[in-house]
């Protein structure tokens, strides 16, 4: 979302704050988008009487102003850093402590562009403190008080107290965001037309005058980032962007059917014919053949000569006789047994001898 400021007396105020009052540095971030030129006097911020940026004159060059105890500091670009029906970052820097020439930086690039310092037709530094503006609060894009008023567009302010570098601002340029040091941040339109919330946490909430919500900066919204989001678009905004997907890689294609992989090839193996199997339906002729007869073995003779091998049965065991039992009376077995027992005497049946 956006806010679009396009009458006169539309504004976007801040009301005055310790935290963004007599700011010694200071960097104001703002994206914009003119519906129309600008006119003379047409305003882009201000604190009345001290701290102003404003077109100058209907060349159209931009002057930006800073009051100071002595002498004023002003800067006076030499060309048009914001031009009609186009987004554009504005970065206004200003640090007392600068060198000659270097009090001020003024930033500008668009949503494909980066950011660069603006080319100047006159600068002068001025001298002393700072003047107070504690007792003002801060005005975005506003003609108060002027017979004109810049018609714009307004996506995002941020105020920070800090004397941004240029790298510093081309981060934020396409990425608006919190940063160190700063003390307002404000994303406008997304909570409607009248208020909007100070997201750097600082309590310091913007609210509008005249104010429409009106379609966003083709940026990633400050909360999220979700990838490829490039907002909306309408009639007085930027072309859409388009999206081009990645190209596809297709396959790798192998053409033949060996590959070289270096010093290594490799050749695919011989195909293997697959077996065939019979229909079971079909009938087939079975033709069996016996194993062959084996021939009977023939013995031999058992004292038959085999070349030098004389084979010779074993000798045949003639049965041994035992002779029925005898029933041997004593006088038998005593004469049987006399050669041993000769000398011994008995006392079975007497003396024997």
């Amino acid at each position: 979302m956006s806010l679009l400021l396009a009458d006169n007396n539309d504004v976007l105020s801040v009301a005055a704050d310790a935290s963004i009052n007599d700011l010694d540095p200071f960097t104001l971030l703002m994206w914009v988008n003119l519906t129309a030129e600008a006119g003379f006097a047409d305003r882009v911020a201000y604190k009345t009487g001290e701290l102003r940026a404003y077109n100058l004159n209907a060349t159209p060059t931009w002057h930006f102003e800073r009051d100071r105890a002595s002498s004023a500091a002003a800067y006076q670009t030499q060309n048009d850093i914001l031009p009609a029906n186009e987004w554009r970052l504005l970065a206004w820097v200003f640090d007392s402590s600068g060198g000659a020439g270097e009090v001020m930086q003024l930033y500008y690039g668009d949503l494909t562009t980066a950011a660069v310092e603006a080319s100047y037709s006159s600068t002068q530094d001025g001298s002393g403190a700072v003047k107070s503006d504690a007792a003002e609060g801060w005005a975005f894009v506003s003609g108060v008080g002027q017979s004109n008023t810049l018609k714009c567009h307004i996506a995002y302010a941020a105020i920070v107290a800090d004397a941004l570098t240029l790298g510093q601002v081309r981060s934020w340029q396409w990425r608006p965001r919190v940063l160190p040091e700063t003390r307002a941040f404000l994303a406008c339109g997304f909570q409607g037309a009248s208020s909007v919330t100070d997201l750097s946490g600082n309590g310091n909430d913007a609210s509008g005058t005249g104010t429409v919500v009106s379609d966003h900066i083709p940026l990633p919204p400050p909360f999220g980032f979700d990838l490829g989001w490039q907002g909306l678009t309408g009639a007085s905004g930027p072309a859409p962007q388009t999206l081009t997907p990645d190209p596809v890689t297709l396959p790798l294609a192998v053409a033949a059917p060996t590959v070289q992989l270096g010093a290594l090839t490799l050749t695919p193996g011989p195909v293997v014919a697959p077996m065939t199997v019979p229909d079971p339906a079909v009938a087939h002729t079975l033709s069996l053949t016996p194993d062959p007869v084996a021939s009977p073995v023939v013995a031999v003779d058992p004292a038959v000569q085999l070349g030098a091998l004389t084979l010779t049965p074993d000798p045949v065991a003639v049965p041994m006789v035992v002779p029925p039992a005898t029933v041997l009376g004593v006088s038998s077995l005593m004469a049987l047994m006399r050669p041993t027992l000769r000398g011994v005497h008995s006392r079975v049946h007497g003396r024997v001898g």
